[in-house]
Order: C-alpha cells, then structure tokens, then sequence
C-alpha cells in the first residue's frame, strides 16, 4: 500500500498495480480507493478513476474531502461524455 502511494504521481502504472494488490487484502481500506482513482485520473482513464472514487465515498461519509471527491466523479463523467462524442 506505501509503495502504491509513493509511486501515484510519479509512476501512476507502477501505483495501479500495487495499489491493486492492496486492495485485494484490504478492500474497505477508502485511502487505497482514492490513491487508485487518482493514478487512472493521472493516465485519463476515466471511467476506472470514477468508479474508484465513487468506491471511497461510502467508506468516508463525513470526509472533509467529500465535496471534491464529487467534483473529481462528475469531471470523470464529462471527460468520459467528451471521449465519446456525446
């Protein structure tokens, strides 16, 4: 789970694969969900970046951050809108 979060900005592939085998052993662990979301927001993978954030929001229900983890699913949502020529 460190190593996952250490390489998510700089190596945001190497952070998914590790991220990913920390969510397998801790899957309500919601830093884990949002450390993902924001490594598949980092390579424009949109519809994997919100379907993680949207996966953190029920583990943190009164997250100071909730209002901009919101914000980053519906940017995730436009950016996907946009791709798809909606």
């Amino acid at each position: 789970y460190n190593l996952g979060m250490q390489l998510s900005k700089e190596h945001p592939d190497e952070a998914i694969v590790e991220l990913r085998r920390a969510l397998a052993r801790k899957p309500a662990l919601a830093t884990i969900h949002r450390a993902l979301g924001e490594a598949f927001l980092r390579q424009e993978r949109y519809a994997e970046a919100q379907a993680a954030f949207a996966a953190y929001l029920p583990l943190v229900n009164d997250a100071p951050e909730r209002e901009k983890i919101e914000e980053l699913i519906r940017a995730c949502e436009t950016k996907r809108a946009g791709a798809s020529g909606e």
